[in-house]
């Protein structure tokens, strides 16, 4: 199909080959932009995130647009395509090994014209790999390049950490955006003017030296990763944060209640009593965002603003939240291991749902009723107090299903169950400390220790993930009955070893299995 200016469509070799490799490019290299703009805007309130992505991402788009379009001018130029190729292919190996230091990039901003200009910034000097490359796989072909463009800026803009997630989760996309940026280097250094009017490469030649430039990044890659792993280094030093005890002390051979929770059903009041009767530790809200304030302003920050709500696509790859949901787990798990705790919603039945002594119980009560409460104690109309209350319940549901996979409200995770429209709050609490009796039969020397390695587990994930120099999406910190074990794909050496240092170090006695593996 000829579109004239704009070049041709055809179902040809080469330009099925071009697509493709336009495709995988902008997979490959619009990853690093989406995780600066995730950094540049982390810091933000989350109302200005929005306003910092659109102003920032807007304003890269044009230099985008400008870039793309003097690349393919100066890919007309001698010597241009081959230097050009050579960068190329510079690029293709830094990617296949990325063991290079990141610190300079990973800027946090403090208001919102802060980062639009970190945005713009790291866009400039972080665009020119793809626009090279997709100018390069384009061969002239302006609907191509027009093509590429108009996919780059989306995935730039929207995809953040999730391009991320995607190479963590499928390594193999790696290997093959490596081999296809050497496969265009390579055509470049070929094809330019002034090589191919002196040497005049037969179509054979030309696909040899694309072969072998393909397999050469990923040997040079290999090597080189090698190499960065036996060399020699200075020990590793780093300022590891603490999470310090902020609550009393409990009783460990008491067993522990979780209760769901949704917007006046009654939980907390309920709760509340059980705690008062018992003498148990009511594990609040509050609680939680002491235990974050703790360990930093921005953790207890977070705990405020993000109050059970469901992850956005952004927030649920983005390294603050990530490291927001292993600090909240692992302050659950250090009130459940001290016993005799009172622990509101937060999806506390799923994260302890195999210990013998937690007592699950799910209370809820009508829609209308929950209406009627809302507007008697918080003076507000119905209108406000459906509206309120639905937004609530849809948070919270999206909250446990985004993180734990579950259907809070399905009955078969609860060992009991009560609606308070037809259960008084007196009713329910007393049924809940008689049960908590018989469940206090249920503690053994073996689910103690059983809860106490799992909150080690946890304690070492959310120090690996809020350190500022490690992210790892795929991160997972379990407890085998014997020794701690890490898994996951790190970046490189360096990160492997800080990982490993901070687990040991906080592990203390406890054995540590290293099972991480690198992201190639």
């Amino acid at each position: 199909m000829d579109l004239g200016i704009l070049g041709q469509i055809s179902f040809s070799w080469d330009f099925v080959v071009s697509f493709f490799s336009i495709i995988l490019i902008n997979l490959i290299l619009s990853g690093d932009n989406a995780v600066i703009i995730a950094l540049a805007v982390r810091s933000l309130p989350r109302p200005q995130r929005i306003k910092g992505i659109a102003f920032g991402s807007s304003v890269a788009v044009v230099l985008r647009v400008v870039l793309t379009f003097f690349a393919a001018r100066l890919l007309e130029i001698q010597f241009v395509k081959f230097f050009g190729g050579a960068v190329i292919i510079w690029i293709a190996v830094k990617l296949f090994v990325e063991v290079t230091d990141e610190k300079e990039v990973h800027k946090e901003a403090k208001t919102l014209w802060q980062a639009i200009w970190v945005i713009l910034i790291a866009d400039i000097t972080m665009s020119l790999d793809n626009v090279l490359a997709v100018a390069a796989a384009s061969k002239g072909n302006l609907f191509l390049l027009l093509f590429g463009l108009g996919l780059s800026i989306p995935l730039v803009v929207f995809t953040s950490n999730l391009l991320s997630k995607l190479m963590d989760k499928y390594p193999v996309l790696i290997y093959v955006g490596a081999a296809i940026l050497g496969r265009v280097g390579g055509e470049m250094m070929i094809s330019d003017p002034f090589v191919f009017g002196r040497l005049h490469p037969s179509p054979i030649v030309q696909y040899c030296v694309e072969f072998f430039f393909m397999v050469g990044v990923l040997v040079a890659g290999k090597v080189w990763l090698k190499w960065a792993m036996v060399r020699e280094v200075p020990a590793l030093q780093p300022v590891i944060p603490t999470i310090p005890s902020v609550y009393p002390e409990g009783k460990e051979n008491l067993a522990i209640l979780t209760l769901s929770r949704e917007y006046k059903n009654g939980s907390v009041e309920i709760g509340r009593a059980v705690a008062q009767q018992l003498g148990y530790v009511l594990v609040d809200r509050f609680r939680i965002y002491d235990k974050l304030m703790a360990v930093g302003e921005k953790w207890g920050r977070l705990a405020h603003e993000l109050e059970e709500e469901r992850p956005s696509i952004w927030e649920k790859y983005d390294r603050e939240y990530l490291g927001f949901i292993a600090l909240v787990e692992s302050a659950i798990y250090d009130y459940a291991v001290k016993g005799g705790a009172v622990i509101l919603g937060r999806g506390s039945a799923f994260l302890l749902h195999d210990v013998p002594h937690v007592l699950k119980v799910r209370v809820y009560a009508p829609m209308e009723l929950r209406i009627k409460r809302m507007m008697e104690e918080d003076k507000v109309d119905r209108l406000t107090a459906e509206r309120v209350l639905t937004d609530i319940d849809k948070s919270r549901f999206g909250y446990v299903q985004a993180i734990y996979g579950k259907n809070y409200k399905d009955v078969k995770h609860y060992d009991l169950i009560f609606n308070t429209a037809i259960q008084s709050y007196e009713k329910a609490t007393k049924e809940i400390v008689e049960t908590l009796e018989e469940f206090n039969q249920r503690v053994t020397p073996e689910g103690l220790q059983q809860l106490k390695d799992r909150a080690l587990a946890a304690k070492i994930k959310a120090l690996i993930s809020i350190h500022p120099d490690i992210f790892i999406p795929t991160l997972a910190v379990t407890h085998d009955g014997r020794a701690v074990v890490l898994e996951g794909k790190v970046h490189g050496p360096k990160e492997y070893r800080l990982v490993e240092e901070i687990a040991r170090e906080t592990a203390g006695s406890c054995p540590v299995t290293n099972q991480l593996v690198f992201r190639r």
